[in-house]
């Protein structure tokens, strides 16, 4: 989805970054902080507040009314946030699966090859991770859908809790198992920053970390997804009609329910429907431009108008 505001992201004394996208979450934000500065340990903030989670993102669109937003990257590598407390507490697969290959480095970085191998296996564990995480999740927010919503409510914040930051500490255990500190990793990034090898590498991690790695169930053709889709375009504009979000909790809550109503009625879990996506071309081909316009009207009632641009873009919060 394309902004209709200026969205920047600012690391320290350096100068802005501007987004392409509207980061709609939590860990796109992060995902982007990633492939514009290459910092690997840090906080961001909108003015003075620090944004922890999708409720804080959405605040912060609702709260801006300047024709630009900037996000504030603050690095400390000294600080025993995400990273610290993952480079002490190495994952059970990465400890099952025995300790990686250790990687030379020459003046504080690492050679262009081997940082793409460390992206890629931070790749590979984080959708392993998440697919996990969320199969479990979705178990559990199933068994309270629709018949006890505070139970449904709860479930769903502690599975924010539990995954909040998860593609950090992802980066602190892998970092870890190849005998890196965050430093290295994150001096290495810049050093090989315009190589685009390296690029496409950060890149694929951000895509498929939100897309999960799992397997099409056959019963998923084309024209199941059309089914799929057109009913959660139908779905999602009569609950707005009477559940309209005004606030972060809200929206967290609406993107996590679509997930549930698809669930429900066609058995379909968020990975899947994820690929589905993809494999379709649902955000590009012209034979789904019906579909992005329906999503994006949806979109348009859901998040702040002022982040909302003309452009096609699924916005889905799959």
């Amino acid at each position: 989805m394309e902004p209709q505001v200026t969205i920047r992201i600012r690391l320290e004394d350096e100068e802005p970054n501007t987004l392409k996208e509207v980061p709609i979450s939590f860990e796109e934000l992060l995902s982007a902080v990633y492939r514009t500065t290459g910092a690997v340990q840090f906080t961001v903030k909108f003015r003075d507040v620090v944004i922890k989670n999708d409720s804080d993102l959405f605040t912060a669109y609702l709260e801006n009314k300047e024709d630009s937003i900037e996000f504030l990257v603050d690095e400390n590598l000294q600080s025993t946030g995400y990273l610290g407390s993952a480079v002490d507490n190495v994952s059970q697969h990465l400890k099952s699966s025995g300790p990686a290959q250790k990687v030379t480095v020459t003046n504080g970085t690492i050679e262009q090859a081997d940082l793409i191998r460390v992206i890629d296996e931070m790749t590979n564990v984080a959708q392993r991770k998440l697919v996990e995480s969320n199969k479990n999740f979705m178990a559990l927010r199933q068994q309270f859908y629709e018949t006890d919503e505070n139970k449904w409510k709860a479930v769903v914040y502690q599975q924010l809790q539990e995954q909040e930051g998860i593609l950090m500490r992802i980066t602190g255990e892998v970092c870890h198992s190849y005998g890196l500190n965050p430093e290295i990793f994150q001096n290495s990034c810049r050093k090989h920053a315009t190589v685009p090898e390296v690029g496409r590498a950060l890149e694929e991690m951000a895509v498929k970390t939100l897309q999960g790695n799992v397997e099409i169930p056959e019963s998923l053709t084309k024209e199941k997804m059309r089914e799929v889709m057109e009913y959660i375009c139908s779905y999602l504009d009569d609950y707005l009609n009477s559940h309209p979000p005004r606030s972060g909790e809200d929206f967290i809550l609406f993107k996590i329910r679509e997930g549930d109503e698809i669930m429900k009625k066609y058995g379909y879990d968020e990975n899947e429907i994820a690929q589905g996506l993809v494999k379709y071309g649902i955000d590009t081909e012209a034979e789904w431009a019906d579909i992005r316009d329906r999503l994006n009207a949806v979109m348009a009632r859901v998040f702040p108008p002022q982040m909302m641009g003309g452009m096609p873009g699924m916005g889905m919060g799959f």
